[in-house]
């Protein structure tokens, strides 16, 4: 199941390469998503 999505979002990567501004859109949700697994786990380090 991962495989296809790795296939995908390279095919999409190739294409998308020569806008700038998808670069800083993706670099942006992927900022976003670590900072917010990284809050997860330190409100549940907290908690024990």
């Amino acid at each position: 199941m991962v495989i296809p999505v790795l296939n995908l979002i390279r095919a999409c990567g190739y294409r998308l390469a020569c806008r700038p501004g998808t670069v800083v859109v993706l670099g942006f949700f992927v900022i976003v998503s670590a900072s917010a697994l990284f809050a997860l786990f330190m409100s549940r380090k907290e908690l024990r």
